[in-house]
């Protein structure tokens, strides 16, 4: 036989609310008196625990009520159970332990019935309240209005609440999101469906929605779990490259004294103007006995709203809307083209089309890391020349290195686009734009943003993004003398490590120490030497002429140029002169200034790449970190014909072979190793040659472009 409909199906989702779901009835009830056409109450009772279901056995016996169990343990999936059950022209969703206005159900049917195209309908109120805390938001719910700007407006947050009505053809076409893998906030979900759908969003007029805010509810639970938004075609971003950013329209034009209190607002709250207006303002008030400006109205309760906030208090006893709960009461409006959403269109602007891989780093500037990411981009450009690769950099900085980007490579500068933004924007907007370029494959290199991402995110990283990361070396702290450490592993890395799949680096005393210090697989580690090109023929050395050195690196406390120039004071310039270059790291220098009148040791300022310091000028090239990955300067020097002298630390010791392939002084931090061996070669320069010969040979063997890009195939696939 055909399903016989009523017009309206009350659906009732609960889960462990006890005695609290009787006040929800009561408002049901309440709101029913007014409504004059058949219903049905439907009852969906999800997982609930004891006193949840005892309540509802009241009901049993009841013909316009239908309970329902079930054991989803999810609101979206428990509501669609619900709705296919349904017998009701309409379907009006609510939650099991809110309450509605007396005209919610009248004015709901009315708004549907009205409506001359497809529709979802919302409260045109919605009070949130706390059992425990003196504490009230109101919210105007919005309306749609142009799809550009709707679009915006709902990426910047949810417009609308759980609350929803909408023909039962409307509700089954359109079924919610089951919360798992990360993703959730059904309600939100759905309404962006919607609103892609081109299906218009409106209000019941006078209809409130009295929400209460528990700690232990499903949206709490999935506010904690940092569940993200699926991917959703509203925001695709071909579709906001073609957008212009339209401030939604307002309902009741601003008149001029309204504007005028806006202002006077802007000029109080800031400093400068305040400083100069605010005593020609007393004056005037002082000489006229009124004030040029009325100062802004504190946020008024509508009054539909206040009538029906002393109704329901009738059943919520705690509620009632004194005038210290008014004076508490706060409006919110999340009907804004807000700077997430500006954020977020700007950074569609710089997507070129989905890629096939992703790289998290903080920045493209000159430096080591930034070179093994453009060796992994070139190799993949060759590997893979139909893939395109996104580069998403993480920093507000200058990216001057991001015209090496190869050309099937496009650059996101999120750090530069989101700077503004607040710690829970950023995270929604790296988040939803991960998502949105539907692309599972990432690598990391040095992003700390990026693993906090992670660690905020796990379930949605586990289920939906396959991660691999770099790791070169730790770093140290200013200010503790070279023995305070920085490590992006600890606790970066140690907070996610479950979740990556892959470590890249590029030396192997970096694996030695993670295992030890932290723990780690071996397993998990893979060591791509990073390729260094022969650029020129190794050069014989004058005997008893002076030793030329070069020094080339970042000033900065790792690389310790405090040892350099007391290295330099105890050399004599008549046998030894230094060069050295590289750009002050403002933040890492820790208040390093290089001597100007040292008769050895000459700054000579900064460089953008190796073969500009004219490397065969030099005879030696001097190496002073505390602790390194594997220098990219140390190969860059052999590929010039350069033997280095450094100190045994971190991955030097994978390419610089003692008196095979260079020096390594073991005391990395005492200078008068490092000046013994420089003395000793100024002597014996004879032996530079052979020993260039054999680093030469030696980067050719390990650090050359084709076993490279094997391990790449290899590693990224």
């Amino acid at each position: 036989m055909p399903k016989k409909f009523t017009k309206l199906s009350i659906i009732l989702t609960t889960h462990n609310e006890g005695l609290m779901t009787h006040h929800t009835m009561l408002s049901v009830f309440r709101s029913l008196e007014n409504f004059t056409d058949t219903y049905e109450i439907i009852i969906a009772i999800d997982d609930g625990d004891e006193a949840t279901q005892n309540y509802f056995t009241r009901y049993k016996d009841r013909a316009d009520i239908k309970i329902l169990t079930c054991n989803f343990n999810d609101a979206g999936l428990s509501r669609n159970f619900a709705i296919k059950e349904s017998s009701g022209r309409f379907v009006v969703i609510l939650d099991g332990d809110d309450l509605i206005s007396g005209n919610y159900f009248t004015n709901t049917v009315e708004t549907l019935e009205q409506a001359k195209c497809e529709i979802v309908v919302h409260p045109n109120y919605c009070l949130s309240f706390k059992d425990v805390d003196n504490e009230y938001v109101l919210q105007v719910l919005g309306e749609s209005v142009e799809p550009e700007t709707d679009a915006i407006m709902q990426f910047s947050r949810h417009r609308w609440i759980s609350a929803i009505a909408a023909t039962r053809e409307t509700l089954v076409k359109f079924p919610y999101i089951a919360t798992k893998d990360g993703f959730g906030h059904e309600d939100y979900a759905l309404n962006t469906t919607l609103t892609n759908a081109g299906i218009l969003h409106k209000v019941a007029k006078d209809t409130i929605y009295f929400y209460r805010k528990k700690p232990t509810s499903r949206l709490q639970q999935n506010n904690n779990d940092r569940v993200a938004q699926p991917y959703s075609a509203l925001y695709d971003y071909k579709k906001w490259q073609k957008f212009r950013l339209i401030e939604p329209r307002k309902t009741v034009p601003k008149g001029r004294k309204q504007k005028l209190q806006e202002q006077y607002i802007r000029i109080r709250n800031n400093k400068f103007l305040n400083f100069f207006i605010t005593p020609l303002a007393e004056l005037a008030k002082k000489l006229t006995h009124k004030k040029l400006i009325d100062d802004p109205k504190e946020f008024q309760v509508p009054a539909v709203v206040l009538e029906e906030w002393k109704k329901i208090a009738k059943i919520e006893n705690l509620i009632f809307p004194t005038q210290d709960t008014l004076a508490h009461t706060t409006e919110y409006c999340a009907d804004l083209v807000g700077d997430l959403g500006k954020a977020y269109h700007k950074l569609c602007l710089q997507i070129k089309s989905r890629p096939d891989y992703i790289f998290i780093v903080p920045w493209i500037v000159p430096g080591g890391a930034e070179k093994v990411l453009l060796n992994y981009l070139k190799a993949l450009q060759e590997l893979h020349p139909n893939w395109r690769i996104a580069v998403i950099t993480t920093l507000s900085a200058t990216n001057t290195w991001k015209d090496r980007l190869p050309s099937n490579t496009f650059l996101v500068e999120f750090g530069q686009i989101a700077h503004n933004l607040s710690i829970d924007d950023r995270d929604i907007l790296l988040t939803q734009t991960l998502i949105q370029l539907q692309c599972s494959k990432i690598h990391i290199i040095n992003s700390t943003d990026a693993l906090l991402w992670m660690a905020r995110h796990r379930t949605l990283v586990e289920n939906n993004f396959h991660i691999t990361a770099s790791l070169f070396c730790y770093g140290l702290v200013t200010d503790t003398n070279g023995e305070g450490i920085w490590d992006i592993a600890d606790p970066f890395i140690t907070r996610v490590y479950p979740l990556i799949d892959k470590f890249y680096t590029d030396n192997t005393a970096v694996i030695d120490y993670l295992v030890h210090k932290e723990g780690y697989d071996r397993e998990k580690f893979v060591v791509h030497y990073q390729p260094t090109p022969i650029n020129e023929s190794v050069k014989h050395h004058k005997k008893n002429s002076i030793l030329r050195i070069l020094w080339a690196g970042r000033i900065s406390l790792q690389k310790n140029p405090k040892l350099l120039v007391r290295i330099a004071n105890k050399l004599d310039p008549e046998k030894v002169q230094i060069d050295a270059y590289g750009r002050m790291d403002e933040q890492e220098r820790d208040g390093f200034e290089f001597p100007e009148d040292s008769a050895v040791l000459h700054y000579r300022g900064p460089f953008q790449n190796f073969q500009d310091l004219q490397p065969d000028k030099y005879d030696l090239f001097l190496h002073t970190s505390i602790i390194d990955g594997m220098p990219n300067v140390v190969l860059e020097a052999a590929s010039f014909g350069l033997i280095t002298l450094a100190g045994n630390t971190g991955g030097v010791s994978d390419f610089v072979k003692d008196n095979r392939t260079g020096f390594l002084v073991d005391d990395a931090k005492n200078e008068d190793e490092y000046i013994v061996i420089i003395n000793h070669l100024q002597q014996n320069p004879e032996a530079i040659y052979p020993m260039a010969q054999s680093a030469q040979t030696h980067l050719k063997n390990q650090y050359a472009w084709k076993p490279f890009l094997k391990s790449v195939q290899e590693a990224f696939q």
